[in-house]
């Protein structure tokens, strides 16, 4: 069993746009930290509402997947969050912003192969 300290995603999604952050590979196990969520547009709106879900694998997005929405993360700003996320072979970190593109988002962890 290999353990793999990283970066698992970086990704600066196009306003309204639901992008995947992070997908478990296959033949893993993952446990996300922490994710950083950075807004680095200061003439943006005060607080740019944000969206985060975990998928599990084989399923779609549905109400009972968000862990996060309408956070408000403020102009030149940036908010961590520190979870403890598990995810298995295949699950997924998707994220959004409304009104605002370039939110920035990060997630760090381990993945166990």
């Amino acid at each position: 069993m290999a353990i793999q300290y990283k970066v698992l995603g970086q990704v600066a999604p196009t306003s309204a746009t639901m992008t995947t952050l992070y997908t478990t590979p296959s033949n893993a196990n993952t446990i996300v930290s922490t994710l950083a969520i950075c807004n680095p547009n200061p003439t943006a709106t005060a607080n740019v509402p944000i969206h985060i879900v975990v998928i599990p694998n084989g399923q779609t997005l549905s109400q009972n997947n968000y862990i996060a929405y309408n956070l408000p993360i403020p102009s030149s700003d940036t908010i961590t969050l520190t979870l403890g996320i598990t995810l298995s072979g295949g699950d997924r970190i998707q994220v959004s912003s409304n009104g605002v593109s370039n939110i920035s988002y990060s997630a760090f962890g381990t993945e166990i192969i």
